[in-house]
């Protein structure tokens, strides 16, 4: 028995509704997805732009005796960026060289905050990593850490940079004898690092 015309275009036109059907729903579905990772990224980008960058500054209680307060203000090199924050800090021993500075730079883009971080690292994190350095980041995108000895100095400078989506952070330290070992300046970092992760997890 034959299938009647009317009846076989009829069955054509529900299987072609059906498949406008699912690709219209797979569509939306795909929509929806792609909405909420965009407001993911907006509200991760607006919790970077509403941090109060000098809540991110050291405090002093982190350091150990002997240090005190040298000066906080704008970050040192503003061509880097204008939106920045810096703080230094200096020992009994060396009360105005060798110490020990803070310098925070949110740039406006996920890219320019990774050139910005290459250039800390090739500008200022020269030398290498100390085996006793273990310290690892849980919330920075980027880090590097290194210490050097320059020409008339007898210590150490140790820089770390870390990248934190659009932040870049310097903090660089004089490893002054009796008053900054690297245990010390690690417990530094970790507390800078906990202060950022608090505020963007």
């Amino acid at each position: 028995m034959g299938t009647h015309p009317s009846q076989s275009a009829q069955g054509i036109k529900e299987k072609c509704m059906k498949k406008t059907l699912n690709i219209y729903l797979v569509s939306i579905f795909i929509l929806v997805i792609l909405s909420v990772s965009g407001c993911v990224g907006l509200i991760n980008n607006d919790v970077i732009g509403q941090i109060e960058l000098h809540d991110l500054l050291v405090p002093i209680d982190v350091f150990p005796s002997g240090w005190s307060f040298g000066g906080s203000g704008f970050g040192i090199d503003p061509d880097r960026s204008f939106d920045s924050s810096g703080i230094t800090y200096y020992s009994d021993k060396y009360p105005t060289t060798t110490g020990c500075s803070e310098d925070i730079y949110r740039h406006k883009s996920i890219s320019v905050a990774k050139r910005d971080y290459q250039y800390s690292v090739s500008a200022f994190g020269n030398g290498e990593a100390p085996s006793e350095w273990e310290f690892q980041s849980m919330y920075a995108d980027e880090t590097h850490f290194a210490c050097d000895i320059y020409p008339g100095t007898s210590f150490p400078e140790c820089s770390w940079v870390g990248r934190y989506n659009r932040i870049v952070i310097d903090f660089g330290c004089w490893l002054v004898p009796e008053r900054m070992e690297l245990i010390a300046m690690e417990k530094i970092v970790i507390s800078i690092d906990k202060s950022v992760g608090e505020l963007i997890k």
